[in-house]
């Protein structure tokens, strides 16, 4: 038997079945791939006004995307490439505002972030959920995210931070 894209079959199907089609094509697809492990939780899951499944997950560990791509069905895809986990690093006394800045803010970030364990003298904590949180583009936030160097990461979230003030 011939196995069929669901854009091979997309005519012959109404939208609900169309839909569910997508999403066992997509799980066979999965299945065929080795499989990936990561430290991760999913904390929220909804259906998206497309008909999609949206999930929401809190990664444990970095990683660089090497190669990102969006499949005709919507699922979203991406190469990725594990990187170590950044060593506790003091924040220097000139950005340590960044720090109480980012303490004053977090209790109006949710019950997610309520949930971290905050650790406002690493600059890598600091600087890594400054980034998640600041309005900036996904390509910018991504590129800061992948800094090696949190102090480093943390000077070039200042203009981030001048501009919102």
């Amino acid at each position: 038997m011939r196995k069929r894209t669901p854009e091979e079959v997309r005519r012959y199907l109404d939208d609900d079945v169309f839909k569910l089609y997508q999403l066992i094509w997509q799980r066979f697809v999965a299945s065929q791939m080795n499989p990936a492990i990561y430290d991760m939780t999913i904390v929220d899951f909804d259906r998206l006004p497309d008909g999609l499944l949206g999930i929401t997950c809190r990664g444990q560990g970095r990683f660089r995307v090497r190669r990102a791509w969006r499949a005709d069905s919507g699922l979203n895809i991406g190469d990725v490439d594990d990187l170590s986990p950044l060593p506790r690093t003091a924040i220097p006394a000139e950005l340590q505002w960044l720090a109480e800045i980012l303490e004053r803010v977090m209790p109006e970030l949710g019950a997610d972030y309520a949930a971290l364990e905050a650790d406002y003298a690493d600059a890598g904590w600091v600087g890594s959920r400054l980034a998640e949180v600041l309005a900036m583009e996904t390509i910018e936030r991504q590129g800061l995210l992948e800094i090696d160097d949190p102090v480093e990461r943390l000077r070039r979230l200042v203009p981030h931070i001048r501009a919102a003030e």
